[in-house]
């Protein structure tokens, strides 16, 4: 699994106080929780051992938020995750393979992968068919709770982005890798989407004072460096949202 196995791993959650412009003290809250799971390196199947190790802390993950939001959560309260899950959503599947020999960020992001799928499955709570994991696995990885999260950058974007792994395909059409100083070689053009932000507030009307939280716009930073001996300020591209809260009553 690589030397990322003997790393601890957990979940940070924080519980945001809101004041909407014109209103008075505390009057809504934002639940953030913000992981990084198990890395794999290099090429990635979902019957590694790595990959149900990942699926095991993103299960972990969902009984954590089973245990919390009940308790501090109110209707109409945004719960959002973000970090680095290290599961790769894309399926790396060329879209166009006898026009364009290169995996290409838009047209060929758009379907998900199987990892991403069961990452999906595992974090509502609806768990996974065991044998997608191999014959052997008896895990199912189901919650107790359905919690209906919502993949925010593919559904804006219409695909899944690039955040790790990026590539330049320069005028030739010849591919470059995108960062070589912070990215391990094998890693360097693996075009990986595995960072996110999951939006879940699925009673936004109800909120006792009538605030309502809206996912006004997401999406992925690079944060270049242009000048600097290293081109970018992480091996990963950020994510980004604006949230906004208005009062409609």
């Amino acid at each position: 699994m690589g030397p990322d196995w003997i790393a601890q791993k957990g979940v940070l959650y924080a519980k945001v106080a809101v004041k909407p412009e014109g209103e008075d003290g505390e009057t809504s809250h934002m639940h953030v929780f913000t992981t990084h799971t198990q890395a794999s390196y290099g090429d990635v199947f979902i019957t590694q051992p790595d990959v149900k190790r990942r699926l095991a802390q993103l299960y972990e993950f969902h009984n954590f938020l089973e245990d919390v939001l009940p308790k501090h959560r109110s209707k109409g309260e945004p719960v959002v995750l973000t970090g680095d899950f290290n599961v790769d959503s894309r399926n790396h599947v060329l879209s166009d393979p006898e026009n364009v020999k290169y995996e290409r960020e838009v047209e060929d992001g758009i379907e998900i992968s199987d990892e991403g799928a069961a990452m999906m499955s595992v974090l509502r709570g609806y768990g996974i068919d065991p044998k997608v994991l191999g014959p052997e696995n008896t895990d199912t990885f189901k919650g107790k709770v359905i919690f209906d999260f919502h993949d925010s950058l593919k559904e804006r974007l219409g695909y899944h982005p690039v955040t790790f792994g990026n590539i330049i395909v320069d005028e030739k059409g010849v591919v470059h890798p995108r960062e070589t100083i912070l990215t391990t070689k094998q890693d360097n053009d693996v075009m990986h989407s595995i960072d996110y932000v999951l939006w879940y507030n699925p009673d936004d009307q109800d909120h006792s004072r009538g605030i309502v939280a809206s996912l006004e716009d997401v999406g992925v930073t690079p944060n270049f460096t242009p000048g600097q001996s290293f081109t970018q300020i992480s091996d990963h591209y950020g994510v980004a949202a604006d949230i906004r809260f208005n009062v409609t009553k």
